[in-house]
């Protein structure tokens, strides 16, 4: 007889009191809980509150000594708030500790900003590598792939190689220029669009979708080179090359609109030209002679000639109305940008070797080679210093100040990369670095840091120094990073090939689910498991299953010859053998006990002839890895297993073969070297009788109370209320149930809970299932006996 629950004179005293008071406090309202009493709490961020009037909420002993408050205090209240006591003001900065101290007063905060409680989907940082080119000649740094406005990007080898990619790592155009031009400078994007490109002399125009629109050769002279590339404005594009002419080409056409020559004592161009906002553009020679170009005529605005020295070497930059140069051993140079007069000069003893950074206020942030970074303000005057921790420290790369401006980031060639104050110079946090950096770090628009190493790790930073991925998959780190705005990143591995790490798909592209590739042990997979249930990011932190036995008590697991060669020691290590409850004592490959009627066998005898229990083992337990994200398929891949044979090659079983199969797993749990701890059992069983009086749901309370974790399918009779099978019923137990990614790892707003998977509550009233993971589309081992004909 099934036991009804939802009669109310069947239900306990104290649910039944808790019920009428619950029904009964709408009625005559909640009491809201007083803030407690005492000196008046200020909101510790309105305390670096500038500018306008901070909007802010008041709360006191009623809203009329609210409001009589913040009159007092010289502000002006917007609403009153008489359900929680309190009014909503605006308050001069300057008079908030005088309104937190006004008799009655309880609490200033901040009146925040509310927004929907949505995202966008993803819940994880991971990237995942989705197209690589050959078009790099090995052992030759290129330049740093242009990013596009659609989200793709260009890349173009020294040798005349170049891929254009989508946004998604597809394919959208490969080009081949002739070999014998040399690509050094990096691309530039012209002001329609066009993808503008140097070599040899050379300007060369591509369309977005990849077609060739126009080649100038302003010089005529095969033996004149382009020096640092070129500068794109709207009316020019501008290139200088290194027989001081600097030339201007019309962007639709590219033919000539004029041509500037250097007065013969400037010397020659050492870095490309630098267009400004309002199109001039500037260029600097090695002598230090500055001239702003009016882009349009290419006549000369002005001219400033910096003080005598060694060449300069960095391009020059644009803030606002301010140019700097910089590149003499230990100076810089402000000039005015519309008359080109000297506002200030700052000189160090140190080697600056990287162009500094500058915020929106002006503020200037200059890193030496010396290990000493200089923080300046608008009128060049020092603000603070900092001095690296080691003598052995080199600054070799421009600063970043960082998306709020409140820190500086800098990278410390081969150690570390830190985040200092931008206020004072103290160190926030330093997170260190595997191998060399030649460059440093890239900000991308939401604020996170991307790095790559000569050692081949790349990792993303939070702006508090938080490791949000890391990708491992390279040898070598080789050439320039270029990072999107939506944080795809663009570089070139030790291979030669163009790489993208692009964020995970938020559709399914129709790509087979699972690929080999030439390492037996990485696939191309479509949907890695461990991605969607976070089971990466516990392996970023060392939690991969090491120490701990998994008893899966199923239809067995069995190995390929294929499989073990490939796994090789893997499988001897962390594989103990099978408990096998289905096989009788004449066909037994192993060792079979009497007493407890089971045959033992090792890796190379176990038996799966129904291939549940491997696959179920492989999610658990794989060993190989994806191709595309780097992440281990296993969700614990350092666990020890356990096979325990409960179900027969036609994947059924009995009650008593799976009571005895537990019990096994009871017994035997401190016998292996490492305890076993969790016991999975992904089968499941017709509810009979109540859980408590259920044999199968008695054995698991039983190894539950033995201090092992148990974990039971919810059961695919879903999707009707009390549709949970046993084992998965009982309230001892983790219940899983199902979830269809879509083929979307790590993006879950397109996921939904498959018709079949069982739904709660139990017969018996339980909340069920517990837990929900990704049951529809998971890539594991499946039965592969070549000998089983």
């Amino acid at each position: 007889m099934r036991r009804r629950i939802g009669r109310w004179n069947g239900w306990p005293a104290w649910l039944r009191l808790w019920l009428a008071v619950a029904l009964l406090l709408p009625l005559v309202g909640w009491p809201v809980a007083p803030l407690p009493s005492g000196p008046a709490y200020l909101d510790p961020a309105l305390l670096a509150a500038a500018g306008a009037d901070p909007s802010v909420i008041v709360s006191a002993t009623s809203a009329q000594a609210a409001a009589r408050a913040v009159a007092r205090a010289g502000g002006q209240m917007t609403a009153e708030l008489r359900l929680i006591d309190a009014v909503a003001a605006t308050i001069p900065v300057g008079q908030l500790g005088a309104l937190a101290r006004q008799p009655g007063v309880s609490a200033v905060v901040r009146n925040q900003t509310v927004r929907p409680a949505t995202d966008d989907g993803w819940v994880t940082d991971r990237r995942h590598r989705l197209y690589d080119q050959d078009i790099v000649i090995p052992g030759q740094k290129s330049t740093a792939p242009l990013i596009l406005p659609d989200g793709g990007a260009f890349a173009i080898s020294k040798n005349g190689k170049a891929v254009l990619v989508n946004g998604d790592g597809s394919l959208r155009a490969s080009l081949t220029f002739t070999s014998s031009l040399d690509f050094n400078s990096p691309p530039v994007l012209g002001p329609d669009g066009t993808i503008l490109a140097a070599a040899s002399g050379r300007a060369f125009a591509i369309a977005p979708d990849g077609s060739r629109t126009w080649t100038a050769h302003p010089s005529g002279d095969d033996t004149v080179r382009p020096i640092g590339g070129l500068a794109a404005t709207p009316a020019a594009i501008v290139m200088a090359d290194d027989a001081e002419f600097v030339y201007g080409l019309d962007p639709v056409s590219g033919t000539g609109l004029w041509t500037y020559t250097q007065p013969a004592t400037a010397g020659r161009f050492l870095a490309p030209p630098t267009a400004a906002p309002d199109g001039a553009v500037y260029v600097l020679s090695e002598t230090g002679l500055l001239t702003r170009l009016d882009s349009t005529t290419g006549q000369a605005l002005w001219t400033y000639t910096a003080p005598a020295g060694q060449p300069y070497r960095l391009a020059p930059q644009v803030a606002g109305n301010i140019v700097l140069i910089s590149g003499l051993p230990g100076r810089l140079e402000a000039l005015d940008a519309a008359s080109g007069q000297l506002l200030f000069s700052f000189a160090t003893p140190n080697q600056i070797v990287a162009r500094p950074a500058i915020d929106s206020a002006g503020n200037i942030y200059l890193a030496t080679r010396e290990r000493v970074l200089y923080a300046l303000d608008p009128a060049g005057q020092v603000r603070w210093i900092y001095t690296g921790e080691s003598a052995d420290w080199r600054f070799l790369s421009s600063p970043l100040v960082a998306a709020g401006e409140d820190q500086v980031f800098l990278a410390v060639s081969g150690v570390v990369v830190l985040a200092l104050s931008a206020a004072d110079g103290t160190v926030n946090w330093a997170h260190p670095v595997l191998g060399g950096i030649d460059a440093g770090p890239i900000l991308a628009t939401n604020g996170n840091l991307h790095l790559a190493d000569q050692d081949g790790h790349y990792r993303i930073l939070t702006p508090s120094g938080l490791l949000v991925f890391h990708y491992d998959g390279f040898s070598e780190y080789n050439g320039p990073l270029s990072v999107s705005p939506d944080g795809t990143a663009y570089f070139y591995d030790d291979a030669a090939k163009f790489v993208s790490l692009t964020r995970l798909r938020d559709s399914w592209d129709g790509t087979p689910d699972v690929q080999p590739t030439e390492d037996p042990r990485r696939y191309r997979v479509v949907n890695p498991l461990p991605i969607d249930l976070g089971a990466d990011v516990a392996h970023d932190q060392g939690l991969t299953g090491a120490g701990v036995g998994v008893a899966v008590v199923d239809s067995g697991v069995f190995f390929d010859e294929d499989t073990r060669n490939t796994l090789g020691d893997v499988v001897q290590d962390h594989f103990y053998g099978q408990a096998d409850f289905v096989t009788e004592a004449p066909d037994c490959q192993g060792t079979y006990d009497e007493a407890g009627g089971y045959c033992f066998t090792d890796y190379l005898n176990s038996q799966d002839g129904y291939g549940h229990g491997s696959h179920v083992a492989g999610i658990i337990w794989s060993n190989t890895e994806d191709y595309h994200s780097n992440v281990r398929l296993g969700v614990a891949p350092e666990a020890s297993i356990l096979s325990v044979r409960v179900l027969g090659d036609d994947g059924k079983g009995t009650y008593a073969d799976v009571i005895q199969g537990i019990q096994y797993v009871v017994e035997h749990r401190d016998a292996f070297t490492d305890t076993l701890r969790v016991l999975n059992l992904s089968l499941s069983a017709d509810v009979a009788t109540p859980y408590f009086v259920d044999p199968l749901n008695r054995a698991v309370e039983a190894a539950w109370a033995a201090g092992i974790v148990v974990l039971a399918a919810a059961g695919n009779t879903g999707p009707a209320p009390e549709s949970v099978t046993v084992p998965g019923n009982d309230p001892y137990v983790i219940t899983v149930g199902a979830v269809d990614s879509a083929r979307t790892p790590g993006y879950w707003a397109d996921d939904a809970i498959p018709d079949w998977s069982a739904s709660g509550p139990t017969r018996d009233g339980f909340v069920k299932p517990d837990i929900l993971a990704p049951g529809k589309n998971v890539v594991s081992y499946m039965y592969n006996d070549p000998t089983d004909v």
